[in-house]
């Protein structure tokens, strides 16, 4: 069921942006996700909010609301995540789209006119995807640690090479899209990816535009918790075995020297998946018969060279 409550139509030179925020059954986390995207103050703005199905009462917070911006889409039945983020985009009408899921929140009022502000033309330039610095916020610890890069302009070999090194974030919630762009890659679902799917499009995005701007100031708050972190090895393994693919296969701005790079950049993120699976299950209380069990199981990824250098680069930055 489609309810919106109100539109807009606000004129140039202020282009149409859609806000999608899928959710499922977290109300309390939702209400600051909303409540955020409410504060916004960009002029030609919707917000559409799809509950796949929930049962916590989302429904009804979501119609006590009253903003000619909202659209709410109410599913009779789960679809699964990427299908709900699919209808949130088959009811976008915006020239741009940014993705944030329910957990997350926006931080700045004008965070939507900064990210559109990005996508203007510079140095012979157009980019095709632009993202903001986000706020981590780590639920485990409590702790926010704001992220940061060094150039506001990337090539697509460059932000590859960074994002698949560590060395640059990424969040979806702090992404921007055409929307044009989203639709003609088919959207989320149906590309094989089970975690990583928003990186998959970006990246696709990306690869076919060929330039990525960065905004340089934290405009949204990125929720870290343990649901996404403790995913079995197996799974984040399939998201990056289709990623290198996609990679191996790409042409236009990836050199074979940039490809190499970034696919063995790529192989060092799956054996770290496991280091990270075996390391987290340690630190809740797995019990050390359980942690062997892991370490037996993973240890043609856990005894890499790469996951040497990434436990030692951790070492040496909190030092």
């Amino acid at each position: 069921m489609k309810s919106a409550v109100g539109s807009t139509d606000v004129a140039a030179p202020h282009p149409r942006v859609s806000v999608a925020i899928p959710t499922f059954n977290r109300i309390e986390l939702l209400r600051r996700s909303v409540v955020s995207a409410l504060l916004l103050t960009y002029p030609n703005l919707e917000i559409i909010v799809s509950d796949n199905a929930g049962t916590d009462g989302t429904a009804e917070y979501l119609k006590s609301l009253n903003d000619p911006r909202l659209i709410i889409l109410l599913g009779e039945t789960n679809i699964g995540m990427a299908p709900n983020w699919d209808r949130c985009l088959a009811a976008a009408t915006g020239e741009y789209f940014l993705l944030m899921s329910d957990d997350d929140a926006f931080v700045d009022p004008e965070a939507i006119a900064k990210l559109v502000a990005g996508f203007a033309p510079r140095d012979g330039c157009t980019p095709s995807v632009v993202f903001c610095d986000v706020l981590l916020e780590r639920v485990h610890s409590g702790r926010i640690v704001p992220t940061a890069a060094e150039k506001t302009l990337y090539g697509a070999a460059e932000i590859l090479r960074l994002f698949f090194t560590n060395r640059i974030t990424v969040m979806p919630c702090g992404t921007m899209v055409r929307l044009a762009e989203l639709r003609r890659l088919g959207g989320y679902a149906g590309n094989g990816m089970m975690l990583a799917v928003d990186a998959f499009v970006w990246i696709s995005i990306v690869l076919d535009g060929g330039w990525a701007a960065r905004i340089a100031e934290p405009l949204v708050l990125y929720r870290v918790h343990e649901s996404l972190t403790s995913s079995a090895p197996e799974t984040w393994e399939a998201d990056i075995d289709l990623l290198i693919r996609m990679i191996d296969r790409a042409g236009g701005p990836l050199e074979d020297g940039d490809r190499r790079i970034v696919l063995a950049a790529l192989a060092a993120t799956r054996n770290r998946a496991a280091l990270g699976y075996v390391i987290r299950r340690w630190r809740r209380g797995g019990g050390l018969k359980a942690v062997f069990r892991d370490v037996v199981q993973y240890r043609t990824r856990l005894f890499r060279w790469s996951n040497v250098a990434f436990i030692a680069g951790r070492i040496l930055r909190h030092r």
